[in-house]
């Protein structure tokens, strides 16, 4: 896990510009790259995808020499958290008997990054709100892809249809996200999407049916945001 320190030059830091857009990125749809400045050569090391955990606060100065209020995030690799979670595969799917609504719940909750939490426990924390939004995401399928309309190609060992989780907005499948950009679609689909020559014409397409399913309340700017600045 990195820690990073947020912007702002004089007074206590906020939750604004830069310092919102990092907090809110999965809400967002923004894909959080990581970058590390070499100290002999100037030139940027790519530290790969990230997800911000949570934030804290810590006393630190600012460009005046006065203490202040520093905000410093959480940044977790979403290559760990898709290790996580492939060591666990059975906990990724819908549990049955539970409501589709509370489920949806939990699933809106764990979009959102939380705030001024503990660093401790981070990583087991961020999969916790991923394992919510896959729960919910593969209940909403009910065991037919999202993509094709086909049923899950195979049960697995516990008796559940097998479809795997696609996060539409982001390169990476892994971590928390928003459940209105991610859908339950089955092997072929989710290969096709990343691997072939007309992916992105059916991620698109997958997108407009997700959207017939959620209502989108808020649409983020979709990008990717670079971290460039002194890491601690």
């Amino acid at each position: 896990m990195f820690r990073y320190f947020g912007e702002g030059q004089k007074g206590d830091m906020t939750f604004t510009g830069g310092n919102k857009a990092i907090r809110d990125h999965v809400a967002d749809g923004e894909d959080l790259l990581l970058f590390q400045k070499q100290d002999r050569t100037g030139l940027l090391r790519f530290l790969g995808e990230f997800v911000c955990e949570n934030t804290t606060r810590e006393p630190a100065p600012d460009r005046l020499g006065k203490m202040r209020s520093a905000i410093v995030f959480h940044l977790v690799p979403v290559e760990a958290i898709a290790e996580a979670e492939a060591a666990e595969p059975y906990a990724n799917q819908a549990e049955g008997g539970l409501d589709l609504a509370a489920l949806r719940r939990a699933a809106v909750a764990a979009a959102n990054t939380g705030d001024e939490e503990p660093a401790e426990g981070a990583r087991r924390r961020i999969y916790q709100r991923s394992q919510a939004v896959r729960r919910y995401v593969l209940a909403r399928a009910a065991g037919v892809c999202e993509c094709c309309g086909e049923a899950a190609p195979f049960l697995r060992l516990n008796g559940q249809p097998y479809l795997e989780p696609h996060h539409i907005r982001r390169v990476s499948d892994g971590g928390p996200d928003d459940p209105r950009y991610v859908a339950g679609i089955c092997p072929t689909c989710h290969r096709r999407i990343h691997h072939g020559v007309d992916g992105q014409a059916v991620n698109k397409r997958l997108g407009e049916i997700i959207r017939q399913k959620e209502p989108v309340q808020k649409i983020g700017s979709h990008g990717a945001r670079r971290l460039e600045r002194e890491l601690v």
